[in-house]
């Protein structure tokens, strides 16, 4: 059956913000998301892929609030009452019981969660289950609610044998003394809660805290990773010996890339990120990967990496960027630092793919092909793959 006839039942459907177009076919929506492109690309050439409507979620960050009754109430903010988007003015908060969305396996642990909330002001919590089922929660309140809660201890002692739990800001691991005191280790307890592919179906944990960035969900990421690969490596005889992979976090496209080309330079500005990569390459016997902290906005750093650069004939690029797309590394190539002959740009926003790929076009890049991996359903997000190439003569 074709993921478009897949029905999804969800009791909150039309209220809950977190899927704001669920009463819409997944055709209907798949046209609104490329109808943003406005003409960029053809859209009978366009590759979707998707890994299907629902379930496709294995980590979940919500709100948790005190109502005036005192009880409370765990869940995602609500639509506006136009019903054509969140408006902070009208939205309240709604308390789910289920979410069609989880994974199983998050779900259940998200009920067995729900069982016993801890009574705070106002705080979001995230949950999230690991590959191997191991089970985690951050939690981020104010300074006065987790003093209560180490304080009353009884209710963090729980928590703790459920799953493994971080708290603060600095996603600081909870952990129990000899006497059963609770603390706040200093160091992050950095484990693979997350998991990537490479194009032969090997696995790569991906370690980070409970409260690092990842994708959202492991099917939706296996999609997206693969074709991330094969835009690196196809065709064979035009693809580069060497890549530089711009905002390589905690490594989902690292590891897998470090497989697939010959040589690999990566870099980020989170060191805390670079850290748990470096320490996963070693792990797993990864070598010849250059790791570098590279903040974009500092001219020292970025022209370190472009002299590392500078006597290379040809390399490609791969770069996942913010929301606010490529920004200072789009100027870099256009004052010549940094002069890539193939572009793999992974863009989770499509105003910043149109305004980024304006600026490619005036550089001489031309843009190959473009896939949706629609790993955001019912939701207008996105995940566009576009490959822009330009030839080794063009880059002199």
């Amino acid at each position: 059956m074709s993921d478009f006839q897949i029905p999804i039942s969800c009791r909150y459907a039309g209220v809950c913000g977190g899927c704001p177009w669920i009463l819409k076919d997944l055709e209907s929506q798949r046209e609104e998301k490329l109808k943003g492109l406005h003409g960029f690309f053809p859209q009978d050439q366009i590759e979707i892929l998707s890994a299907g409507s629902q379930r496709l979620r294995d980590r979940v960050d919500m709100t948790l609030k005190r109502l005036p009754d005192g009880s409370m109430a765990l869940g995602l903010w609500s639509l506006g009452t136009s019903g054509k988007g969140p408006s902070l003015g009208e939205r309240e908060l709604v308390d789910m019981q289920a979410c069609p969305m989880m994974s199983e396996e998050l779900e259940t642990w998200f009920l067995e969660f729900r069982t016993r909330l801890p009574v705070v002001s106002l705080g979001s919590v995230r949950l999230r289950v690991g590959p191997g089922g191991l089970r985690g929660v951050w939690l981020d309140f104010s300074n006065e609610d987790v003093k209560g809660l180490f304080e009353e201890k009884e209710y963090l002692r729980w928590l703790s044998a459920k799953a493994v739990v971080e708290i603060g800001q600095k996603k600081k691991p909870l952990y129990f003394d000899e006497n059963g005191e609770p603390h706040l280790k200093k160091e992050l307890n950095l484990k693979p809660w997350f998991q990537t592919w490479d194009l032969q179906g090997r696995a790569y944990p991906v370690p980070s805290a409970i409260g690092g960035f990842s994708q959202s969900g492991l099917k939706a990421n296996r999609l997206l990773t693969e074709a991330v690969l094969r835009q690196c490596v196809t065709p064979v005889e035009n693809s580069p010996a060497l890549w530089v992979e711009a905002f390589c976090g905690s490594g989902n496209f690292t590891y897998p890339l470090a497989r697939t080309v010959e040589k690999l330079i990566a870099f980020d500005n989170d060191a805390v990120a670079l850290k748990a990569l470096e320490e996963g390459l070693q792990e797993l016997g990864l070598e010849g990967v250059e790791l570098s902290r590279v903040d974009l906005k500092s001219p020292r750093q970025t022209e370190a990496l472009a002299q590392r650069l500078a006597g290379e004939a040809s390399y490609g690029m791969l770069a996942d960027p913010p929301r606010s797309g490529l920004m200072k590394l789009l100027d870099f190539m256009e004052e010549g630092l940094l002069k890539p002959s193939r572009l793999v740009y992974v863009s989770c926003f499509t105003e910043s793919l149109l305004k980024d790929g304006e600026r490619l076009k005036a550089l001489g890049y031309g843009l190959e092909s473009l896939s949706l991996v629609d790993q955001f359903p019912h939701s207008p997000h996105v995940e566009w793959i576009s490959l822009w190439t330009k030839s080794p003569s063009e880059n002199s």
